[in-house]
């Protein structure tokens, strides 16, 4: 069964969501340039695509995940194990056969 030392770490995990859209989904987020359309000569703006797109995403999944895990591990997850003990009356037998020397002897 799994069990966490310091839960209270986990209320953390309450950031994270407002970290990710201040990140990456933020409008006034770096410098804005003023320019003309006409730069474009009428061609419509696409935003990069393929695996420079793909890895882009990737990255910034795997930093995201990771930080979670930074937090679940501060948590301080462990493994419980319930052990068992059976008290049963009962009657321990012992058998002692001394083999030295002196009880070789005859009396």
């Amino acid at each position: 069964m799994w069990s966490l030392d310091r839960p209270a770490f986990l209320l953390l995990l309450l950031l994270v969501p407002p970290l990710i859209g201040w990140a990456h989904f933020h409008g006034s987020r770096g410098g804005r340039l003023n320019f003309s359309f006409s730069v474009f000569r009428g061609r419509s703006f696409k935003p990069k695509t393929g695996w420079r797109r793909l890895l882009s995403v990737l990255a910034a999944l795997s930093f995201w995940l990771g930080f979670v895990s930074l937090i679940v591990a501060l948590a301080g997850p462990v493994v419980v194990t319930k052990r068992r003990d059976y008290l049963t009356r009962g009657i321990d037998l012992i058998i002692a056969l001394d083999e030295s020397p002196s009880m070789s002897a005859r009396d």
